[in-house]
């Protein structure tokens, strides 16, 4: 049953992974359009306010907070790619790790859009309200790859201590002996490489 198991569920997440792949090209993309929509959009609002000091100001200070979105964006997906390492191996730690760096980050993103929002209105200059739908349409591709994250590392730990359970029932009362199947399931849950069972 053990074996059986194993090319399904790899099957699976074989599909799911591949949503990863998609969902970064989509980040990318949707990115770059939003950071050259709102940059040109600064522009454009700086030339008309270039009599007023207090807006010229507020407007740099958007543009600041748009690149630093935009580097947590370039972290994110450079993360990815440890993460696609750690679901080759997996490593359930590293996803584990992933999955809480995707959340913060996104958390953080929010934030500061939300505050590039309250600068421009302090200046009582205009936002275009196709800039939130941007942002929601940033953070879909985060969400569907932290679930999958989550998902597939919650059925590995189910997977694996069910059959520690089924190795120990079956096992001699002395115990499991260093290199047993027993051991190397132990060592997976302990967040080290998961061989060939």
């Amino acid at each position: 049953m053990f074996e059986l198991c194993l090319p399904f569920r790899t099957a699976c997440f074989t599909t799911l992974k591949r949503g990863c792949y998609i969902c970064g090209v989509y980040m990318v993309v949707i990115s770059a359009c939003c950071i050259g929509a709102e940059v040109w959009d600064l522009e454009m609002k700086k030339g008309d306010q270039k009599s007023d000091p207090r807006s010229q100001k507020a407007l740099e200070y958007a543009k600041g907070l748009i690149y630093l979105n935009f580097a947590m964006y370039i972290t994110i997906l450079l993360w990815s790619v440890g993460y696609i390492y750690a679901v080759s191996q997996d490593r359930i730690a590293v996803m584990k790790s992933w999955a809480a760096a995707v959340i913060t980050f996104t958390c953080l993103e929010i934030a500061v859009q939300m505050y590039q929002r309250a600068v421009l209105w302090e200046a009582n200059l205009f936002v275009h309200p196709f800039f939130p739908a941007f942002m929601v349409c940033r953070i879909i591709p985060n969400v569907y790859c932290v679930l999958v994250a989550l998902s597939h590392t919650t059925s590995l730990e189910i997977f694996y201590y069910q059959k520690l359970d089924e190795e120990e029932a079956s096992g001699s009362a002395s115990g499991p002996q260093e290199g047993s199947r027993v051991s190397l399931l132990r060592a997976v849950l302990n967040n080290t490489l998961y061989d060939n069972l």
